[in-house]
């Protein structure tokens, strides 16, 4: 069974299964959420999101830490940071929103064939189910860093059935660096990561003024080349050399 379970420091989660459950889940992914080219703005999370399939494909090829379970199963297993995987659950809410809007890329792409578009149409409700399914395993690995009571005041942010019923898409083109700053501050928070990992939720929900700076800063320097505010940028975006998980 796929397995999201939090990391020895809580540093992020270890996303395990056998073949056929990490196979299933980068499938559905990428069936999901189609190229990097199929929805204008979503250029940087789908490459977010495909770096997480990527790790899939690693992970049921062997190329990750293997391990055999209590009943001999050979299954597999790879770390990632905590809020890079909640952004990856929060941002696949966006697609299944488009997908059920009418604007699902399989219908628009020139690169669906009928085929293909209809072995999507196919598998689309019980891919979005193990989707789902990997949601809530994800919560869950937060419910079990935050306790009951704060997992529970979160609800609106993590409930994606809400969510995709209310239609409102959150990722459209989301700043490029945001998810690394998160990472490395959770990196960098060595106590209280219970409290923090809430911000840093509430950060990936709501577009606040810290995150408009970084964005204005991203997007000067793109478009005018000024390095002023982008300077003050990039020292944030060193991962340190190493980590406990």
């Amino acid at each position: 069974m796929l397995q999201i379970l939090l990391t020895e420091d809580n540093t992020g989660v270890n996303v395990s299964g056998t073949y056929e459950d990490l196979f299933a889940l980068r499938e559905a992914v990428s069936d999901l959420i189609g190229d990097k080219k199929d929805y204008e703005g979503y250029e940087y999370v789908n490459n977010v999101i495909q770096k997480f399939a990527y790790e899939l494909i690693h992970a049921y090829r062997a190329e990750r830490e293997s391990f055999m379970t209590n009943c001999d199963t050979p299954s597999y297993k790879f770390p990632m940071l905590l809020p890079e995987i909640i952004f990856v659950a929060c941002a696949l809410n966006d697609y299944i929103i488009m997908a059920e809007d009418g604007d699902f890329y399989i219908y628009n792409s020139k690169s669906v064939t009928p085929a293909i578009r209809q072995k999507i149409e196919e598998k689309y409700y019980i891919e979005k189910a193990y989707i789902n399914f990997f949601q809530s395993a994800v919560w869950n690995a937060v419910k079990e860093l935050i306790g009951s009571e704060k997992f529970d005041e979160i609800q609106p942010l993590r409930d994606f059935n809400a969510i995709c019923a209310n239609g409102t898409t959150r990722y459209r083109d989301y700043c490029s660096d945001w998810i690394d700053i998160l990472n490395i501050r959770y990196i960098n928070c060595e106590s209280g990561r219970d409290d923090y990992i809430i911000e840093i939720i509430e950060k990936l929900a709501e577009r606040d003024d810290e995150y408009m700076s970084k964005e204005k800063a991203m997007k000067e320097h793109i478009k005018d080349g000024n390095i002023s505010l982008y300077m003050n940028l990039l020292d944030e975006l060193n991962y340190p050399d190493e980590w406990d998980w």
